[in-house]
């Protein structure tokens, strides 16, 4: 510390970093105009209840009213200003109000979700409230491979969420899980623009510093619409660890940035910390160790050994300790259900080629933003913070050939926009109102050429969402059907394939849960046999299992390379007693983000009796 304390102060070659904190309710105010997006989210209701049998028609009034509500933001600025109006401001004007009204159509998407009572939206949602449920019961989060019913994932998210649920009085509550998860979202856009404009402070002169407000109000829907887009970010309101994962990167990466600009050593302990504290949230967040030790080796001005060495040492230590009590609480199976099971799921190059292409337009911004920041004298101190952006998105794109989707990339996605927003900041300045000229024609058509483009960019980042209800009515009844089941039966004797709301009430952590069966059985690790004894013995006195005779059958997909046999002795034992019908959907969406299989046909099986033993099962 001797050392850093006696090291000579940085003489950058742009403008000086504390500007930037000279006027913080500036910065916050800037960001606060994002927040007029929720009663805009609860205007799209209200149109929705007004015509609630005809959608096409809300979304005609909705349209309408964006359009008038962008004009009139627009006409305001340009009657307060007339002649002396700047093109520049003017176009920036109606791009923070596009950005808000998307967030806005975003946020009421959003409500679909939260407000849904059951945790079966995707498939992590399950095992998510369940790892809470043990939690609560005293259980070990990862238990027995025979129990098939531990988490892949850390418990980070969890029991951090739980515990802020809790503080609210709603710690059983699946809806403040969700809303919590929207809060992680909201926050990793907060951080990420606090980097952007950091970034862009230093790359540009100190006479355009007054800009940054302007900018500042752009910047927070922009990255909430990344933080929660529909191709890298789906799970952004679902029970998953991909929003505290995402706000942990973009707390990392704010970290870097605020360091480089200022080499304040305060910040040194919480970068140390942030590798550790990402291992028990999610596997892969754990990557900034690397990512800050290439920083400190490679770009830190000056550069010093004994940095590198007491930081590279402070950050591994941290990982390290985390593992170990991971293992000292659970043992060998910390190891199984966090390394051994996603491990052995294998990269598919081919795929993660498939990725980067459908990802291809946030490689581009990155890049862009690079091309136009790197430059001059500012590129020394923006290098290091540019090159730790794209190799998450590179790292994470090759990396996703694990599975077919895209969330494992929506971090390094938000991390690479934030070069590109700083890098058109710099390449626009903003004309002030107060120029005694009158704009040229050339100005107004570089503002409006600037304006589409953007918008365009819009469509092509994936935030454009159409103002339509995501759930039918038809969606409750299912949600009840399934509660049916379980009316007069002990819970743990009916096994839902998905869904563990059923079992809070009772307290069961139930065992054999399609996800995580499905995981194991994808790696082919994993013993079945524990479950295959339950249902010869017929242990179950109902078994909810949905698409039953369908290929993708998640107990027994036909994805898998080593089948599990657990289709063949359902049928051998079981029988189908009824069904509950799927739910019905307007129509298939591409922008849909829960998974539909979800919402398929359930099948009620019940015990064959010893006359039925054997009628319908498959031949040996």
């Amino acid at each position: 510390m001797r050392e850093l304390s006696a090291e000579p102060k940085i003489k950058h070659d742009v403008s000086p970093p504390a500007s930037l904190n000279t006027s913080p309710a500036g910065w916050l105010g800037a960001c606060a105009l994002f927040f007029l997006a929720v009663p805009i989210a609860w205007l799209i209701h209200a149109v929705h209840v007004v015509f609630p049998e005809q959608p096409a028609k809300a979304v005609m009034v909705i349209a309408l009213g964006f359009s008038l509500f962008t004009a009139v933001s627009a006409v305001f600025y340009f009657v307060r200003h007339r002649r002396h109006t700047s093109p520049s401001r003017l176009g920036l004007i109606v791009l923070t109000t596009v950005a808000i009204l998307l967030s806005a159509i975003c946020l009421y998407w959003m409500s679909w979700y939260v407000t849904f009572p059951a945790d079966f939206l995707i498939w992590s949602e399950s095992d998510y409230v369940n790892d809470i449920l043990k939690w609560k019961n005293g259980h070990p989060l990862f238990g027995p491979i025979a129990d098939n019913n531990s988490f892949t994932y850390p418990p980070g998210s969890q029991l951090l969420t739980y515990w802020i649920a809790s503080l609210a009085g709603m710690g059983d509550s699946i809806q403040a899980y969700r809303a919590i998860q929207v809060g992680y979202t909201i926050l990793a856009a907060l951080f990420a623009v606090l980097s952007c404009r950091r970034l862009t402070q230093m790359a540009l002169p100190p006479r355009r510093q007054n800009e940054l407000a302007w900018w500042t109000a752009l910047w927070m829907p922009i990255l909430f619409l990344v933080a929660s887009n529909l191709r890298t970010n789906p799970n952004a309101q679902f029970l998953h660890n991909d929003a505290l994962a995402q706000l942990v990167c973009s707390i990392a990466f704010w970290l870097l940035v605020e360091y480089n600009a200022t080499h304040n050593r305060r910040l040194l302990l919480f970068m140390a910390a942030i590798p550790a504290a990402g291992l028990i949230v999610k596997q892969s967040a754990a990557i900034w160790a690397a990512f800050y030790f290439i920083y400190f080796a490679f770009f830190d001005q000056p550069r010093s050994l004994k940095r590198v060495i007491w930081f590279t040492a402070a950050t591994g230590g941290g990982v390290l300790a985390m593992v170990a009590g991971g293992y000292a609480l659970w043992g060998n199976l910390f190891f199984y259900w966090l390394f051994t099971v996603l491990g052995n799921h294998g990269v598919d190059p081919l795929r993660s080629v498939q990725h980067a292409m459908d990802v291809w337009i946030y490689f581009a911004l990155g890049l862009f933003g690079g091309m136009i920041l790197l430059r001059g004298r500012a590129a020394r101190l923006l290098a290091g913070p540019w090159l730790a952006a794209m190799a998450l998105l590179t790292i994470e794109t090759y990396t996703s050939g694990v599975a077919w989707m895209l969330n494992h990339i929506g971090p390094g996605c938000l991390l690479a926009t934030i070069p590109f927003l700083a890098a058109l900041a710099k390449l626009s300045p903003l004309r002030s109102s107060e120029s005694n000229r009158s704009p040229a024609a050339s100005e107004w058509l570089a503002a409006g050429v600037k304006v589409a483009l953007l918008l365009t960019i819009f469509a092509g980042i994936h935030v454009i969402r159409i103002p339509l209800p995501v759930f039918p009515n038809d969606a409750i009844r299912y949600v009840n059907d399934i509660e049916r089941e379980f009316l007069g039966v002990p819970a743990e004797l009916v096994l839902l394939d998905l869904g563990s709301w059923v079992y809070r009430k009772d307290r069961v952590n139930m065992k054999d849960r399609v996800a995580t069966i499905g995981e194991q059985a994808y790696s082919r690790v994993g013993d079945f046999s524990a479950m295959a004894g339950r249902l010869q013995n017929r242990q179950y006195a109902k078994i909810l299992v949905r698409n039953l005779h369908h290929p993708d059958f998640w107990y027994d997909s036909f994805l898998l390379k080593k089948p599990t046999g657990l289709r063949g002795l359902l049928l051998e034992h079981y029988q189908v007693a009824r069904v509950i019908p799927a739910v019905t959907f307007p129509q298939p969406r591409p922008e849909r983000t829960e998974s539909q299989y979800l919402f398929m046909e359930i099948s009620v099986l019940i015990p064959k009796t010893t006359a039925t033993l054997g009628v319908g099962a498959p031949p040996l």
